[in-house]
């Protein structure tokens, strides 16, 4: 697999390759290193792809563009509603501080995350499958990977029901935008068929109100639309992840062109938005949610072209997404000001401002931001209970794609919504997305010397292939030195140990893991005084 980003962009066909390897001893030179990967024959590399396919697991054709937008969409999700109410109540100042905060930590445990992958035994190159609980047993050990199971488990299964929840309660609105009314199933209080209007006089986010618990009309179109989706793999889902980018970005068009609308009348009151504002307390629980999807990124990894830079893409979506929620907290909140407890889709589709297009783009939201977001979770989880072997395929499909609707029932109506999106980030979304990536990269680098994977990560080797990059050795092999030159070392790189691209390299000074260390207890500080 490691010889396909050569073949593909260089030689076009491994037949040349082989030739060419076998004509330049200097290549040879790196020994196991190198040859016994680039030897492989091109059969091998398709029934690799194949048989994943057969176990439930996608193959590696997630390319660059294809890769920040599904990071993109996984960070954009359904917290991003909350976010000019999180500014109104807290500020500018704090806000700020901790979106950069958290941006920066995210995008290194997410590095760090990939680092631990590649040093597995066999997974030179990421040429194997190693799913995030894989890397806890790994380094770790069982016990801290029961537990990890167990909080990576509910952190997903909390994301998919808020998720669910923003979906479902926005196509209800929907529905009663095109057919003045809703229906939906009641279980309690008053068991039967129930029929709901738009209140514009309560403060509640679903047409029924805060105290029922039932199953709405656009919570079964939600799940015609959306569960089919979670049986699929991630690389299947690529398509549809495109689709959905491209959609997001002409909705948060259409909610700034509302923004501006109202700063050019007067209606906007910059006020809304001090320095520093009376309440905190829902900054962290926000932000931590928004940005809870390292946990996406070892399936990601396992399944993106050899020729995809890890560091380059988790970094761009980042920043780019951080971006985002600038460019829709800050001037949504400017614009309008927003009830405790409602969000940003209510006051724009209540807004006289708002047109068709406005209140179009308040009904896409959930599908093209939110709703996409769900069958990967939904992946996520089942790549981690089957490749751990704790359930068949059929059953990790049960646990992944239907027990979260299940689920969310209880939290459809009320304030239930955003108890659980701020307790399930600070739990288990903080421990899983930031906490465990820094101490398995702590881990890593006291075990670097342990890790050789199958004899052939020795010095020797090493020195081989640093060797074979010295052009001043081989100036007559033109051949091989422009492969080199433009190829070779994106070849070659996954077998030499710490890639700068990644988290940190191993030749950082030693209080590496003295920095890292100072920076966990930064997040659990942050995190513990949130929850206090």
């Amino acid at each position: 697999i490691n010889a396909e980003y050569g073949v593909q962009k260089l030689f076009k066909s491994q037949n040349i390759l082989l030739v060419f390897l076998r004509k330049n001893p200097p290549f040879l030179s790196c020994k196991k290193t190198v040859t016994m990967s680039l030897l492989q024959s091109e059969d091998q590399i398709d029934d690799g792809l194949v048989l994943n396919h057969e176990k439930g697991f996608g193959s590696k054709t997630i390319g660059f563009l294809q890769g920040v937008v599904l990071l993109i969409n996984n960070i954009t999700g359904a917290g991003m509603v909350s976010l000019p109410l999180m500014f109104q109540q807290a500020g500018w100042v704090f806000p700020l501080i901790v979106l950069v905060f958290i941006c920066c930590v995210s995008s290194l445990a997410s590095a760090m995350l990939a680092e631990g992958m590649r040093y597995i035994p066999g997974n030179e190159g990421f040429k194997d499958r190693v799913e995030f609980a894989t890397l806890v047993k790994f380094y770790v050990g069982k016990y801290p990977y029961i537990i990890t199971i167990i909080f990576l488990l509910l952190s997903l299964l909390a994301l998919n029901v808020v998720s669910i929840i923003v979906t479902a309660q926005v196509m209800d609105l929907a529905i009663v935008a095109i057919f003045n009314k809703t229906v939906g199933l009641e279980f309690y209080p008053r068991p039967g068929i129930r029929f709901a209007t738009l209140n514009k006089t309560s403060d509640a986010v679903s047409p029924f109100g805060s105290d029922a618990y039932l199953i709405s009309a656009g919570f079964i179109v939600c799940v015609i639309l959306v569960v089919p989706m979670g049986y699929f793999n991630l690389d299947d889902n690529m398509i549809i992840q495109l689709i959905s980018f491209v959609l997001m970005i002409l909705v948060f068009a259409e909610w700034i062109g509302v923004f501006l609308v109202r700063m050019a009348d007067g209606k906007a009151d910059y006020g809304n938005v001090p320095a520093f504002g009376k309440d905190q307390t829902q900054v962290l629980g926000t932000l931590i949610f928004n940005y809870a999807f390292v946990v996406t990124v070892p399936s990601w990894v396992n399944e993106k072209k050899i020729s995809v830079n890890t560091n380059k893409t988790i970094w761009i979506s980042t920043i780019l997404a951080s971006v985002i929620f600038l460019i829709i907290g800050v001037p949504g909140a400017w614009a309008f000001k927003i009830p405790d407890g409602s969000d940003i889709l209510s006051v724009i589709n209540e807004s006289p401002e708002g047109n068709v297009l406005s209140k179009v783009a308040v009904y896409l939201f959930p599908l093209v931001v939110v709703a996409t977001s769900i069958p990967v979770y939904s992946i996520i989880m089942r790549y981690n209970l089957v490749e751990n072997s704790i359930m068949r395929v059929s059953f990790a499909n049960l646990c992944s794609v239907i027990l979260p609707w299940v689920l969310c029932i209880p939290f459809y109506t009320g304030t239930g919504l955003l108890n659980l999106l701020n307790w399930s980030s600070l739990v288990f979304n903080g421990v899983i997305n930031f906490i465990i990536p820094c101490f398995l990269y702590i881990r890593i680098r006291n075990k670097r010397h342990e890790i050789i994977s199958e004899g052939i990560r020795t010095k020797m080797d090493l020195d081989d292939v640093h060797r074979a990059f010295n052009p001043d050795s081989y100036k007559k092999h033109n051949l091989f030195w422009t492969f080199v030159k433009f190829e070779c070392f994106e070849t070659l790189k996954g077998f030499i140990p710490a890639p700068t691209h990644f988290a940190l390299p191993w030749y950082c000074p030693r209080p590496g893991p003295q920095i890292l260390s100072f920076v966990l207890g930064i997040v659990l500080s942050i995190i513990c005084i949130g929850i206090i």
